[in-house]
């Protein structure tokens, strides 16, 4: 499956971040389909802004650490475990 371009989901993207934490099942599952790992450093980086409650993020997040190579992503999902484990 291909992914959609960066700037046709900025709308999306951004709506997550006023939904906050009701949207982290719908990140959840946008991550797992996402190929593009800017595409899943930016949901990445929406359970980072929310932080803590978005703890259910976490095996997705640590299976994303342990099997991608892109040095962004990386960075993005350790900063964001780091901020989730927050307690």
């Amino acid at each position: 499956s291909s992914d959609v371009a960066i700037s046709d989901l900025m709308p999306y993207i951004m709506a997550l971040d006023k939904i906050g934490v009701p949207a982290v099942p719908a990140i959840i599952g946008r991550l797992n389909q996402a190929q593009s790992p800017e595409i899943r450093r930016r949901f990445v980086l929406r359970l980072d802004n929310i932080g803590p409650p978005a703890k259910a993020a976490l095996p997705v997040l640590q299976k994303l650490k342990d099997s991608e190579t892109d040095e962004s992503l990386l960075k993005a999902v350790d900063e964001a475990i780091t901020k989730i484990k927050l307690q």
